[in-house]
């Protein structure tokens, strides 16, 4: 198999030399999973799914924007608050958009964040709207149907020697290697939407003990939106957000990038899900109500959540859990055991007061197990969550003033303890902008659902200040920085005293012209970590510091090629420094005039360790994501095609390989191979009708 990167590689060289792609990766989903995967402590189970579904979702129902709400705007997660209000404005003064090219003549976009959106907006008459009933849902509404298989090619460790036996199922997978994912969808415009999605990861039984209802996990929604009073109803699986995430929001918090302006988070309400996260959202049912300047929304949610259980003694057998389990995986006995162990019971509501340029909500939720929550006595975890229930309160506010957008929130927890966050945006001139944000999390805030910006993993146990400045000096230059520093009253894992850090990011870019971009990016971290020389028993602290240098080319060669270049180096100072580097040339291609195209890569690599692995994005297939970590020292590379079948029928094939130098095992484990070498191939199939 080590032949298959030799033989990528070829196909690079001549394409590059023919000047004979496919149009580049969407740019929202690889910018926001290179700046979180990069700015993320536990990266190895991160799942994207809610990003490319909020892509999806934009993909099949562009905006319209001379009929699209404030609250569509903002949801769509791809305008930022100076835009959506310069945008609205416009249109009211000038009345209905003829092209959205228009949106170049508007304050506050620019070439660069047009680009990003284009592909994501249309514009049409707003008599061309379609009304809702029954006949043009079935005659507009589209279905979909996506099938997914992969598997890595190469033995591992937990598939050798399987047996039927499920005495030693610690010892050995629970089912094959084969990660299967369906999902079926019907959508009307923005205002109906229902499915079911299924998914098994790989090493997870399926039809056969002890799985026999086939997938490990199921999802299914059925969501009504923006008709009339109604704004949203979702029943079965969904997902809130309101404000700035601080009080109750589940999903993923897209926080600190490249687009430094962009810092406020924009609350897409009640909605449905049809990700495969297996925990970050809610199963029940919730509704907002338009009541003119105000929004009503209420929810219920009652799901099982994995955890491990344990008894408090064992003649009173009172069961507690001390920590949740978010993997996802179910392959093994003990793993499924701890599968669905408790059940989590939530009541919440939101009212939302809007009144021209200013927003003001109140947020609050009530939360319960069945089964208490009792954290380890690390010392650390001292102000963490225990028991069986909590109450999380906040108020939020926006407020825009030409060229200004303020925001904030502030929450409070059971406890008592409180959290704090105040920011804001402004477009000073066509060609600068600026944006700052003050956060102040206590150490005793608890709060399981919160998605507010920060450099930790939650938001506790924090306080920091951030400052971001983008600006266009001459034509066809921007320039990007932003300086985060924040403290850490309280102990951290692996950090045993009060601790502080700092991020830096500085990006250049050029982009000459609409075929031509590229750009140098510098991003540090320090951060504070027990000190690895042993002293007394006053605990002291190192500072890591761990830096990045990017160049990137991107070059659409001809209507249907496009190349990509990118070196990137990393270092890792502690007490001695530690390198690695990235290599890699990327190529798409589509055949003129044929049902076909394939992007493909040829990366080198070489770290050090670990520590200093580099992320980078790769072409997946459609609603697909991949982000591995680079390190040690080898090659990666690989191919994605795409076949469309015929009209409404789309196969997609991609096979990935990494190549070791320096290793004759790979992993560990269950997961470990026995060679240098790691295939994985996957195939889709979509349907659309």
């Amino acid at each position: 198999m080590k032949s298959f990167a030799f033989y990528i590689a070829i196909i690079l060289l001549l394409f590059s030399f023919s000047g004979v792609s496919q149009t580049n990766p969407d740019k929202i989903i690889e910018t926001n999973i290179d700046n979180n995967i990069e700015n993320s402590d536990e990266t190895k189970d991160i799942d994207f799914s809610e990003l490319t579904d909020a892509i999806e979702q934009l993909t099949e129902n562009p905006i319209n924007l001379n009929i699209a709400s404030e609250s569509e705007f903002s949801a769509s997660r791809i305008f930022n608050d100076i835009q959506i209000s310069n945008f609205l404005y416009y249109r009211q003064r000038y009345g209905q958009l003829i092209s959205i090219y228009e949106l170049l003549n508007i304050n506050g976009f620019d070439n660069k964040s047009f680009e990003a959106i284009k592909p994501y907006i249309i514009v049409l008459p707003v008599d061309s709207t379609k009304q809702l009933n029954f006949k043009n849902i079935i005659k507009y509404g589209k279905t979909q149907v996506i099938i997914r298989g992969s598997r890595v090619l190469e033995e591992q460790a937990g598939y050798s020697n399987q047996t039927d036996s499920l005495k030693n199922s610690n010892k050995q997978y629970l089912g094959s290697p084969y990660k299967i994912y369906s999902k079926y969808r019907f959508k009307y415009s923005n205002n109906i939407s229902f499915g079911i999605t299924g998914e098994k990861d790989a090493g997870e039984a399926f039809f056969k003990d002890p799985q026999k209802q086939g997938y490990d996990f199921y999802s299914a929604h059925f969501f009504v939106g923006n008709t009339g009073n109604l704004k949203a109803l979702a029943i079965g699986d969904y997902q809130v957000s309101f404000g700035q995430g601080l009080t109750l929001s589940p999903g993923m918090s897209f926080g600190k990038g490249a687009s430094v302006i962009n810092i406020r988070k924009f609350a897409s309400g009640v909605k449905s899900y049809s990700s495969t996260n297996e925990n970050r959202f809610f199963k029940g049912i919730a509704s907002t109500i338009d009541l003119g300047h105000f929004d009503f929304s209420v929810l219920y949610s009652k799901n099982k959540l994995d955890a491990s259980i344990e008894n408090t003694d064992t003649l009173a057998e009172e069961e507690y859990f001390s920590n949740f389990i978010e993997t996802g995986y179910h392959n093994t006995m003990t793993t499924l055991e701890n599968r669905n162990t408790i059940t989590e019971t939530i009541y919440g509501t939101n009212l939302n007061y809007k009144y021209k340029n200013v927003k003001i909500g109140g947020t609050a939720y009530h939360q319960t197990f069945d089964k208490a929550l009792v954290p380890s006595k690390s010392l650390y975890q001292l102000f963490d969550f225990s028991g069986k229930e909590n109450t999380v309160y906040g108020i939020d506010y926006s407020y825009f003033y030409q060229p200004f957008s303020f925001f904030g929130e502030a929450s409070t927890s059971q406890n008592g303890g409180k959290a704090f966050l105040q920011g804001f945006e402004a477009h000073l001139a066509t060609f600068l902008s600026v944006s700052a944000l003050y956060r102040k999390y206590d150490a005793n805030y608890q709060n399981l659902y919160s998605a507010a910006i920060s450099s930790n993993s939650s938001a506790q146990n924090e306080e920091g200040i951030y400052i971001g400045i983008q600006c266009f000096p001459i034509p066809h230059f921007s320039f990007s920085a932003y300086h985060d520093m924040y403290k850490y009253p309280w102990l951290k894992y692996r950090v045993s005293s009060p601790s502080y850090g700092h991020d830096n990011l500085f990006q250049l870019d050029y982009i000459p012209s609409s075929k031509v971009s590229m750009y140098v990016r510098y991003k540090n971290r320090l951060k504070q970590e027990n000190s690895s020389v042993e002293t007394t028993n006053i605990p002291q602290l190192d500072n890591i510091k761990k830096s990045s240098y990017r160049y990137h080319f991107s070059f659409q060669a001809t209507k249907n090629l496009a190349l990509k270049s990118r070196i990137e180096v990393s270092q890792l100072e502690n007490t001695a420094k530690q390198n690695g580097y990235l290599i890699y040339q990327d190529l798409s291609y589509s055949f003129p005039n044929k049902p076909i195209s394939f992007s493909c890569r040829y990366a080198l690599f070489d770290t050090e360790n670990y520590d200093t692995r580099i992320y980078a994005y790769e072409n997946d297939m459609l609603y697909a994501f991949s982000c591995p970590a680079y390190y040690y020292k080898g090659s990666r590379a690989y191919l994605v095609m795409k076949y469309s079948l015929k009209k409404g029928i789309d196969i997609w094939f991609r096979i990935a390989q990494s190549y070791y130098a320096n290793k004759t095992t790979i992993s560990s484990g269950l997961n470990e191979i026995d060679g240098n070498t790691q295939t994985e191939v996957k195939v889709q199939v979509r349907i659309k009708i």
